[in-house]
Formats: C-alpha cells, structure tokens, sequence
C-alpha cells in the first residue's frame, strides 16, 4: 500500500517505490510471520462474522487489477471511474 499525504514531506517520499518488489516484500513478511494464531480473523458473534466475510469479500471484487497489479480503492474513490 502507498500513501502519500500531508504537506510537509521530504522530497524523496513521492516517488513510487518499484511496486512488483513492494509486493514480494509483503508476500513474505506475512508468509514467515509467527506472531498470528489464527489463519482467519475470527469473531464470537455468527451475524457479525458473516458481515466481516462479507465486507472482505467485496473488497476483493471491487478491486482493479493494472498491470497485473491489483489495487484495493474502497469507498467513494471506486466510483470515480463510472
């Protein structure tokens, strides 16, 4: 993820970092992560699990895939494009 905000940045922080490497970085930090205990978010409460997959699962069908790189843009930002 790259999130660029405020409006006191050094220069160097706008330059998109090589995006495909970005990636493989994240790919193996959550591989080799042994901090989690569960391979699933889970919650006590049946109604709000199903909500919780649910809204999990919208985002990975409103996503846009650029390049072969997929991009998550929840919220308002997904309609801009229509």
């Amino acid at each position: 993820m790259l999130v660029i905000n405020g409006y006191q940045l050094p220069n160097d922080i706008t330059r998109i970092p090589n995006l495909s490497n970005a990636k493989k970085r994240a790919v193996q930090y959550w591989q080799n992560e042994t901090g989690l205990p569960y391979d699933r978010i889970q919650v006590p409460d049946k109604k709000i699990q199903k909500l919780f997959d649910a809204s999990i699962r919208t985002l990975y069908q409103i996503r846009d895939v650029f390049d072969g790189i997929p991009q998550f843009q929840p919220g308002p930002t997904v309609y801009r494009g229509l």
